[in-house]
């Protein structure tokens, strides 16, 4: 009996000692990740210049998404000796890598499983995802265009007045004397610009969140106002509303009403500087002999025809409220706050110079625009955003402070830049880079708050 019990013992011992030193093949784990392939950016880490054009309806509707899936262990490849296999919606395996793309005929809920096998071993798991696409679209003047920042900047030898350019004699701007390089726009006519705030926030939108996309539309035009532009012709194009609502209705339908159209998460709006005429108010100011303080100002002087449009203005933004309400179908407006370039360094306001002539803008004058135009404008617009039920994008201006026209680090284009790098002067006191980055940062912190805050129904895993 004793040597029965000392063999037992002996056996057990022998078998514990194998398993202890016996490979045995270690089941990989099952679980995965997944992204979206980016849909308007770019996949570099750095921001790189999307083209920004006006865009097709078959670009806005289409459902298909590519997804990456990935289920490599840390060393990014496959566990040895395991084959994983890939299941989409009940449709029939797939075995592929530890990483695998596929297409998504539609956004949506979508059933993903996977399964591995090691060793004859299997580790399932599956997932519940939900395919999000944020249609964002901007509208507007040059702010949101993208003035003063091509998206390649041209390189152009200018000579200030009086000067000659193709035997022509010019007292008023400068003549471009080569052009070693021409400036490039996603779109010329309208000045629209890859480097505009608007669309770097929708690239900062989409990069945030693996997954969702951003379809993302301006057409935005450089000398927009809301009756002309947003709500009427300009520049030899259609109305902003109307070719956006023409733009949502899916391809080969008939739309009959905004309830048929694709709907807008977020449509931001930069609109009312042109509707002051700043542009030619900033010519006036430049050239008046009187100064422009709004004292001593006739009735023709754009100063005066500026303070009677900004004491009437609510009545084009709510024509722009009704025409948004009927012709397009918004989850939620935003309308963002003008750019500040009258404070440099100390908060001193700035002279703007660099005219033809050493003319310029008194500190003085540019003061008075700063108090009873511009900062009147944007709180007339904070009052109407509140009133119709738009979010107001603030926190724009004062940012600027402290680098306006004057500061030796500026966010604007000064005059001689403008036809350096543009071959004109319409560039002139825009936003740089810089400061289109300053607009893309509030506006993505607002816009993206807000898409982020939508449920994400259905997610989940086993």
């Amino acid at each position: 009996m004793q040597r029965d019990v000392a063999i037992s013992a002996l056996l057990i011992s022998c078998v514990v000692v194998g398993l202890t030193t016996m490979e045995v093949p270690a089941q990989t784990p099952a679980a995965f990740t997944w992204r979206m392939e980016d849909r308007f950016g770019s996949s570099r880490a750095d921001f790189a210049p999307v083209p920004v054009v006006t865009p097709t309806a078959e670009y806005i509707h289409a459902p298909q998404r590519l997804v990456h899936f990935d289920a490599c262990p840390a060393s990014g490849q496959s566990a040895p000796g395991a084959s994983y296999v890939w299941r989409i919606d009940g449709a029939a395996p797939v075995e592929a890598g530890c990483r695998y793309d596929y297409t998504f005929a539609a956004l949506g809920t979508h059933r993903v499983e996977l399964t591995v096998m090691t060793g004859g071993a299997a580790a399932v798991t599956g997932q519940t995802i939900v395919l999000r696409d944020h249609l964002i679209v901007s509208l507007g003047d040059s702010y949101a265009s993208g003035e003063g920042v091509p998206d390649v900047e041209g390189e152009y030898a200018i000579s200030f007045p009086p000067c000659r350019a193709a035997g022509t004699l010019s007292f008023r701007t400068p003549c471009v004397e080569q052009v070693v390089r021409p400036v490039q726009w996603s779109n010329a006519v309208c000045h629209r610009s890859s480097w505009a705030g608007p669309a770097q926030a929708a690239l900062a939108i989409e990069r945030a969140d693996p997954h969702s996309t951003v379809t993302f539309i301006s057409l935005a035009c450089a000398g927009a106002s809301i009756d002309g532009g947003l709500l009427g012709p300009h520049r030899g194009q259609t109305p902003q509303v109307d070719a956006l609502a023409r733009l949502l209705c899916p391809p080969a339908a008939a739309c009959s009403g905004a309830d048929q159209q694709r709907r807008i998460d977020a449509l931001v709006i930069s609109i009312g500087g042109n509707d002051l005429m700043f542009s030619e108010i900033i010519t006036y100011c430049a050239t008046s002999i009187f100064g422009c303080t709004g004292v001593h100002q006739s009735g023709q002087s754009p100063l005066t025809a500026a303070q009677q449009t900004l004491a009437a203005i609510g009545t084009r933004y709510v024509a722009l409220f009704r025409a948004i309400n009927e012709r397009l179908s918004v989850t939620q407006v935003y309308l963002t706050e003008n750019a500040d370039a009258t404070v440099g360094v100390d908060g001193e306001y700035c002279a703007i110079g660099g005219f033809p002539y050493g003319l310029r803008i008194s500190s003085a004058d540019v003061a008075w625009l700063q108090q009873n135009l511009l900062t009147k404008l944007n709180n007339t617009e904070r009052a109407v955003s509140r009133t119709l039920g738009w979010v107001f994008i603030d926190g724009i201006a004062n940012r600027f402070h402290g680098h306006g026209y004057c500061a030796a680090d500026g966010w604007f284009v000064t005059y001689p830049e403008s036809w350096r790098r543009q071959g004109d002067d319409e560039g002139t006191m825009h936003p740089n880079r810089q400061g289109h980055l300053i607009y893309a940062q509030r506006i993505s912190a607002v816009v993206g708050a807000a898409l982020s805050a939508v449920p994400r129904a259905g997610a989940s895993s086993r």
